[in-house]
């Protein structure tokens, strides 16, 4: 079977789950079409004035999003995320790759956190 997602001229891609245990690195590589694009999470400082702080630095053989999150005391950081489709990449076509993404962590028993990250990957739609 094969459904087809479209909202706000965008149609899905592929969308999914994942939990990456916050250690030394607490990150995911995507491969996008051949375009690796990693995500990587940080905690803000606690003097910031933001609840969270995203930056994109793209080339044309990669794209690193560093996601920065609040974290108001050492057992919780804050629900965060990009909600609205991000432009990720361009095809050769001229088409647009979209990212989204939301991330919700806990402390586990065990100690430290994970988070649990929704993701899902969008291109122009076909009008």
């Amino acid at each position: 079977m094969s459904i087809k997602v479209t909202t706000n001229k965008k149609a899905l891609i592929y969308s999914g789950i994942v939990n990456i245990v916050w250690d030394e690195d607490p990150s995911m590589v995507f491969d996008v079409e051949g375009l690796p694009v990693k995500l990587e999470l940080k905690i803000l400082p606690e003097n910031a004035n933001v609840n969270t702080e995203v930056v994109v630095d793209a080339s044309e053989k990669n794209v690193l999003i560093t996601h920065r999150l609040k974290s108001p005391n050492a057992k919780k950081i804050d629900e965060s995320g990009i909600m609205i489709p991000l432009e990720l990449a361009q095809r050769a076509s001229g088409q647009m790759i979209y990212m989204t993404w939301y991330i919700v962590t806990k402390q586990v028993s065990e100690g430290g956190f994970v988070s649990v990250i929704t993701y899902s990957f969008y291109e122009d739609a076909d009008e």
